[in-house]
Order: structure tokens, then C-alpha cells, then sequence
């Protein structure tokens, strides 16, 4: 092992962001009339872009910032909440608030694409993890992806389509083979393609797919997640993965809201890895705001 020589500089104790400087900030970003917790927001997002928070840094502790600030706790966490919403920082539970990666676009789209009605272009496509866990067995799972003594992971993800909507995805893996996915640092799974975690992580790449889609109106939770009109109309696409020799390794159950924005169901020909093959019923179209 290397030896630190007695003259080399002491690495730094910790990336944590310096709270005097988010003070001033936040001193900078008064503006009468704006509530405090959009002030603590603007002066995040200013020190993100003048890369004096840089992703990966850990923001102190809420409780540190309601003093320093002078501001209550539920300023905090209310600025940070939005601010977690928007992609600035990712809250994990038991380490802290850090800055998050720049969002970089889903690559390798299966199932979200979406095309502008004018200019035939591709919409890109952001997703960010709500929330995973480890859930019983039930009949719809065990016919989608066969009985597990162990259960079933669940992840849920809010998929943003361009800026224009957003979609709700949930997907169910067979515990035994993905119980591992629930250590995975968030960062994992934002704006990625599940699908390669999948098969770097787990050894399971997608061979093929099949997608059914029906129609539906969304439920007032659903609705308010994605921000859309309460019981308007929806489709659902369900999915149910397969790797080697048909075994199934995921079923997913996506919302998607009526929009202007076409989605592409063509069969996909083509893949980085493995060339898929894609069943697709389409039972009708989604409505149209």
C-alpha cells in the first residue's frame, strides 16, 4: 500500500457544501413578495450553475440549515422537495440531501417513444425513481412472471417525456433473481434504461418483449402525479419481458396521458446488444387532449 507523505496536503474531511456560502445565497435571492422556500430554491439552483455545488456534494443536514438561514424546518424541506422534483438534488433516505447528476436522456428506448407532430423528432425522455420495495405474491404476477417464494420487487418511476407530460411506470421483478436491486444507489436508475441495468447487473438481458395496450381514465392519484386532468383519459401499456429460452424476468405497467404527442409502436428491428423481438396488440388508441 502506498505510504502519504507528511508533506502531501490532508484530503478534504468531506464533500459537504459550504453553508455560509448557501447563506449568502440565500440572502442574494431576496425578492418581496416570494415565498422563502422559492428564494432557498432559486439560490440552490444558482450555486448549481455557477459549479459552486457540483453533483455529488451533500448539502448539510435540514435541521443545520433551518438555523443558519433562519427559516423553518418546513421552508427546508418544502424548497428541497421541489427541488428533488426537478432533478437539482436526490434525497436518500439514511445519507443526506447531495446535488444530483445533470440529467442525461434515456438512450435505447423501447417503449417511450414519443415523436413531435411536426417535426417527426424523437421526444427525449428523463426518469426519476419514486420509490422500491419488495412486495407479496398475487395472481397477476404470478401469471406474468411465475411463482417466487421470495416475492417480487416493485419499482415505481416518473418517466418525463420532453418537458411535454409525463408517464407512471411500475415494474415487477422476481425477487430471487433482483432482491440485490433494492441496495443499488438511487442514481442507479435515473435516466436509465432498466433494461441494461438488467443485463449488466443482473445477467438478464431482454430478449424480446410482449405489449398490450388498453384504454383507461386516471384515478385522482394518478392524475394528480402526472399533473392531468382528474379521470381524463389514458392508456395503459403493460409489458412482460423475457431473457434466454422465454423466461420472463419483468412485467411493467405504464400510464401514459392523452397528449398531442404520437407514440411510436412499430416493431423494434434493432438493438446494441440483442436484436428483440416485439409482440405488440394494440386493443385502442388513446384520446387526444
Amino acid at each position: 500500500m502506498a505510504k502519504t507523505s507528511l508533506a502531501e496536503p490532508a484530503p478534504p474531511p468531506s464533500r459537504l457544501g459550504d453553508i455560509a456560502s448557501i447563506a449568502a445565497a440565500f440572502a442574494r435571492s431576496f425578492s418581496p413578495g416570494v415565498p422563502r422556500y422559492l428564494q432557498l430554491q432559486n439560490a440552490i439552483i444558482g450555486l448549481i450553475q455557477a459549479a459552486e455545488l457540483r453533483a455529488g456534494v451533500q448539502l448539510p443536514p435540514d435541521q443545520q440549515l433551518t438555523g443558519a438561514l433562519d427559516v423553518s424546518l418546513g421552508t427546508v424541506q418544502k424548497a428541497f422537495s421541489g427541488l428533488a422534483s426537478d432533478g437539482w438534488i436526490s434525497r436518500e433516505h439514511g445519507r443526506g440531501t447531495f446535488i444530483a447528476q445533470p440529467r442525461q436522456p434515456v438512450t435505447d428506448l423501447w417503449h417511450y417513444r414519443f415523436r413531435d407532430p411536426q417535426s417527426d423528432a424523437m421526444l427525449p425522455v428523463f426518469s426519476r425513481l419514486l420509490k422500491r420495495r419488495k412486495v407479496k405474491s398475487d395472481d397477476g404476477l404470478r401469471r406474468a412472471l411465475g411463482s417466487d417464494p421470495l416475492g417480487y420487487i416493485d419499482i415505481e418511476r416518473l418517466v418525463d417525456i420532453g418537458g411535454k407530460f409525463s408517464c407512471y411506470s411500475e415494474i415487477w421483478l422476481p425477487a430471487t433473481r433482483f432482491s440485490r436491486i433494492l441496495a443499488l444507489p438511487v442514481a442507479a436508475f435515473d435516466s436509465v434504461n432498466l433494461k441494461r441495468l438488467f443485463a449488466d447487473e443482473f445477467g438478464a438481458p431482454t430478449i424480446s418483449v410482449e405489449q398490450f395496450i388498453r384504454a383507461d381514465c386516471l384515478s385522482a392519484e394518478m392524475a394528480r402525479l402526472l399533473d392531468a386532468p382528474k379521470r381524463g383519459s389514458a392508456m395503459v401499456l403493460e409489458v412482460t419481458a423475457f431473457s434466454y429460452g422465454r423466461a420472463p424476468i419483468s412485467f411493467q405497467r405504464i400510464h401514459i396521458p392523452a397528449s398531442d404527442y404520437p407514440l411510436d409502436i412499430s416493431p423494434i428491428t434493432a438493438a446494441p446488444r440483442v436484436a428483440p423481438r416485439v409482440a405488440t396488440t394494440v386493443a385502442t388508441r388513446g384520446a387526444r387532449r
